[in-house]
């Protein structure tokens, strides 16, 4: 049986962002069943649905025509319905020893859950200051708008996937939520200057000094709660698992990643300090991510290989590049096959892994800048020892 007829449905598992903003999804190519765009709300498919993510904006769009760009809308409000994210489970630290008794407290609760989404926040607002102090055209403007639209996009979407396990009411997650808000308002106000009155787009600096400056100071609010609490520890971002039952795995991750998606795929933002600057540093078109990990569940018909897996790999990864390293390792056990694709621009790299396990292949994506090949090697591999499929 010819291999696209074989592989019937594409159902993504999240890290990372049912996305909380509107857009168009790009189709891979090889799925060929028909397919719908799930809403960011209430549907509750079963994961081997006929159905793909939730769609998300373009990464990378023309710049150069002004009204093809747009700054997604930025949702915090938890997911409704069985499919709301899981959130985050903090790990068993070195010693062995566990923090549930600080989870009693919501305050720690909440320190853990949003310390990696402000540390976030505070990096990348102090960078999108910058170049707007330095843009000096309109291609430099719609960059900077386009680049830190999409960045608050994922912010927005990882605060949405930690409300279901805290206390949605707390005052920091309010004044939380408010700056991310007021901040995609005045970007989304700049654009449309840009577009009618680009001599004016400097004229309404002070709110967006405002809102960097309140942006900048909730790592200062985390502390402070954090002391009251008596859990200052939890302002340092930990390690974490995602649990996803719906998919029948769970990630274990370092400190400093953000969940931004978990729903039928998983997606993970990498830490700041592995993320490249400016619009290139999202990825190649359709990925918006920049440094992330995203992992997603196909399913196919009995018989099914890894030997068939590999042959369509190639086909669903084709648009990140030209496929130029190729490997095998084991994921949890299972034999899994890994594959390296360098954008044509050379400035991004996709690196893949796919495993089969019953009647599903596992598909694992990293996407990392090109600068960074070798160090996002090695912690891919470490990302993948750290891969766990429930049992039964």
């Amino acid at each position: 049986m010819n291999l696209l007829r074989r592989l019937v449905t594409a159902a993504p598992v999240i890290v990372v962002i049912a996305v909380a903003c509107g857009g168009n999804q790009l189709v891979d190519p090889t799925v060929v069943t028909p397919v719908t765009v799930e809403p960011s709300g209430t549907v509750q498919p079963s994961p081997t649905a006929n159905i793909l993510p939730t769609a998300v904006p373009p990464a990378r769009e023309s710049l150069d025509d002004l009204a093809s760009l747009s700054i997604p809308v930025c949702r915090t409000d938890p997911f409704a319905g069985d499919l709301s994210g899981f959130g985050t489970i903090p790990r068993v630290s070195e010693d062995g020893t566990t923090f549930s008794s600080d989870f009693a407290n919501s305050d720690a609760e909440i320190i853990a859950a949003v310390a990696p989404i402000i540390r976030w926040m505070n990096h990348f607002t102090t960078k999108a200051d910058t170049a707007w102090e330095l843009a000096d055209s309109e291609q430099e403007f719609a960059d900077v708008l386009s680049e830190e639209g999409r960045r608050l996009w994922l912010s927005c979407n990882a605060v949405a996937l930690v409300a279901p396990a805290i206390e949605t009411t707390h005052p920091l997650l309010i004044s939380f939520k408010s700056l991310l808000a007021h901040r995609q308002a005045w970007l989304t106000e700049r654009l449309e200057i840009l577009r009618t009155a680009p001599d004016s787009i400097r004229d309404d600096n002070v709110n967006r000094a405002v809102t960097s400056k309140a942006i900048k100071e909730l790592p200062g609010s985390l502390d402070v709660l954090g002391k009251e609490a008596r859990v200052e520890n939890r302002a340092t971002p930990e390690a974490f698992t995602v649990p996803n039952p719906l998919l029948g795995v769970s990630l274990d991750f370092p400190g400093g990643w953000m969940l931004i998606r978990n729903r039928i795929d998983i997606v993970l933002a990498a830490p700041p300090e592995h993320q490249m600057d400016g619009v290139t540093g999202l990825g190649v078109s359709g990925w918006n991510f920049g440094t992330a990990l995203r992992m997603k569940r196909l399913r196919h018909e009995a018989p099914w290989t890894l030997t068939d897996t590999a042959n369509l790999m190639d086909s669903l990864l084709f648009r990140f590049g030209e496929r130029v390293i190729e490997d095998q390792r084991k994921i949890d056990g299972l034999e899994a096959v890994i594959r390296v694709y360098d954008s044509s621009d050379a400035d991004w790299v996709m690196i893949a892994a796919a495993t089969v396990r019953d009647l599903h292949t596992y598909l694992f994506e990293f996407g990392c800048p090109a600068e960074d090949q070798v160090s996002c090697e090695v912690l891919f591999q470490d990302l993948l020892d750290n891969v766990r499929f429930n049992e039964g």
